[in-house]
C-alpha cells in the first residue's frame, strides 16, 4: 500500500498548527544584525513562534552553555512530540560551525531540518571550509532556504541539494499615513534642503562604508552643504572611521549614530532621501528592503541578491563594488534631476511587496507543508 503523505494525515492543519510544529534556531533575539532582525520579525508576524538561541550576549562561556542546553533539549523535544521541523538560521564562520552540529544532530534525531543561509560570503567561506565537507552536512537537511535566486542557484549547483527554496527576508511597511507624513522627498535641485543619504550596517571594509566616505571627501567642494550622510551602525572599525572623518575634514557632512533600532531608526528613515550600501558581499540586505518599504530609492553595489530588487535607473543605481566613480555619479544624479528621488522611491515601494509579512508567511507555510 502506498505510504501516506504527511499532508494526507494532516489535511486540515491551520497555519497556527503548522507553525506550532516548527522551532526556529538562531542567535538570541536581543542580538544586533540581520538574522536577529529577521527572527524578531518572525516572532511578531507568525501565528505561532518558538525559538531556541544558539549564542549569548554574555560572551563565549554563555554561548557554550546555550549550545550545550540546546543539544540536550532536542532529544527531549523529540520524545515529547509536537515538533517536526527545525528551521536553523545561520551564516559563516562560528555561526556555521554551531549550525552544522545542530543540523547533524537534528537529522539524526529524526527532525526535518531547514538550513536558512544568511551569509553573503558563503561562496568564499565554503571554499576555505571545504565544499565536499559542507555538502555532506547540507545534504542531511530536508531543505535549504536562501535569500535570493542568486543564492538558490549557488546552493543547488555547488552542493547538489534537490530542495532549495527562496524565502524572502521580511520587512514591515509603515502605515500609509506614516509614509505620507515622512520628510518630503527632494523634488527640485534648487531646494535648500540637503540630500540626505542613509547607511545602515556594520562598520567594516566589506560594507563599503570607507568607499562611501572617500567619495564624499573627494567631492566635498561641490557637495558641502548639499549632501549629508547619516550612518547607523557599529563595529570593530568605528575608531578608524572617526579618525578618517577628522583627517578629511568632513565631520559636518557625515553623522555617526552608532547602532540604532526602534523609533531612532524610524526617525532616520523619515529624515533621509535614499538608502546607500556600497557593499562588497551581501545576501539580501535588510536595510535596503526597509528603505524600499518606505519609498526610498537605493544606491548600492551589484552583489548577492541586490540586482534582484534594484534595477539600475529604475528604482535606484547599482554598480560594481569599489566603483567610486559610479557611486558619485548616482549621488549627482539625485542632486541634479528633478523628481528622480520621488520616481525611484515610488518604484521601490512597489518592489517591496514580496517582502511584506503576508507574502513571507505564505512562502514559509508552503515550504513547511512540502516537508
Amino acid at each position: 500500500m502506498k505510504a501516506e503523505k504527511e499532508t494526507d494525515r494532516h489535511p486540515a492543519l491551520t497555519d497556527r498548527q503548522l507553525f506550532g510544529r516548527v522551532v526556529y534556531i538562531g542567535p538570541t533575539l536581543r542580538a544586533d544584525g540581520g538574522i536577529a532582525t529577521v527572527l524578531r520579525s518572525y516572532r511578531d508576524m507568525l501565528p505561532a513562534f518558538r525559538h531556541i538561541a544558539t549564542n549569548s550576549r554574555f560572551g563565549p562561556l554563555g554561548s557554550a552553555v546555550k549550545m550545550a542546553a540546546l543539544m540536550v533539549r532536542l532529544p527531549l523535544m523529540k520524545l515529547a512530540g509536537g515538533t517536526d521541523i527545525l528551521h536553523i538560521h545561520g551564516a559563516t564562520g562560528k555561526s556555521w560551525m554551531r549550525k552544522s552540529l545542530i543540523i547533524r544532530w537534528g537529522a539524526f534525531l529524526g527532525f526535518k531540518t531547514v538550513y536558512h543561509s544568511h551569509g553573503g560570503s558563503m561562496a568564499e567561506y565554503s571554499q576555505r571550509y571545504g565544499r565536499e565537507k559542507m555538502g555532506r552536512t547540507l545534504r542531511r537537511c530536508a531543505a535549504i532556504a536562501t535569500l535570493s535566486h542568486y543564492w538558490r542557484h549557488f546552493f543547488s549547483e555547488t552542493f547538489g541539494h534537490p530542495n532549495v527554496a527562496v524565502i524572502n527576508n521580511v520587512v514591515e511597511r509603515p502605515a500609509d499615513e506614516e509614509l505620507h507624513t515622512a520628510a518630503p522627498r527632494r523634488m527640485l535641485p534648487s531646494e535648500n534642503a540637503p540630500l540626505r543619504l542613509l547607511f545602515l550596517g556594520a562598520i567594516n571594509e566589506k560594507k563599503g562604508i570607507f568607499d562611501l566616505v572617500e567619495t564624499i571627501a573627494a567631492h566635498a567642494g561641490d557637495w558641502r552643504g548639499r549632501v549629508i550622510l547619516e550612518v547607523g551602525g557599529d563595529g570593530p572599525m568605528m575608531t578608524q572611521l572617526r579618525e578618517m572623518l577628522k583627517q578629511r575634514g568632513i565631520d559636518e557632512m557625515i553623522r555617526l549614530h552608532g547602532w540604532i533600532s526602534g523609533s531612532d531608526k524610524e526617525n532616520l528613515f523619515k529624515q533621509c532621501d535614499a538608502i546607500v550600501l556600497p557593499s562588497y558581499i551581501e545576501g539580501m540586505p535588510i536595510s535596503i528592503l526597509e528603505g524600499m518599504a518606505r519609498a526610498m530609492p537605493v544606491i548600492a553595489s551589484n552583489v548577492g541578491g541586490i540586482p534582484e530588487i534594484v534595477t539600475d535607473g529604475v528604482n535606484g543605481f547599482i554598480f560594481a563594488p569599489g566603483d567610486t566613480h559610479a557611486l558619485a555619479s548616482a549621488i549627482n544624479a539625485y542632486l541634479s534631476t528633478d523628481g528622480l528621488l520621488a520616481r525611484h522611491g515610488a518604484e521601490s515601494l512597489l518592489r517591496a511587496e514580496p517582502f511584506l509579512p503576508e507574502a513571507v508567511i505564505a512562502s514559509l507555510a508552503s515550504l513547511y507543508r512540502s516537508l
